[in-house]
């Protein structure tokens, strides 16, 4: 189930292995990450939404991503 509506947002954000520019696509796939942490997790505090992240890296590791990415993110045009 889980694997199916992460299929569903990395498609919604139209995500592929041909995007064109590097930080777009690390962008939107960081994007459709939080997006289904926040689903799964129910929460919107980022501690609990990084539990649901990369599971290879360490909670703290991607509480550290979440932040950076909301410090430094422009919507793209």
């Amino acid at each position: 189930m889980i694997k199916i509506f992460n299929a569903k947002i990395l498609q919604f954000f139209e995500i592929g292995e041909k995007f064109g520019e590097n930080n777009e696509f690390i962008e939107k796939k960081i994007m459709a990450s939080f997006i289904e942490g926040l689903c799964i997790s129910r929460s919107v505090q980022f501690g609990e939404v990084a539990l649901f992240l990369n599971k290879k890296a360490k909670d703290e590791s991607n509480t550290r991503r979440i932040q950076s990415f909301f410090a430094d993110y422009r919507p793209l045009k």
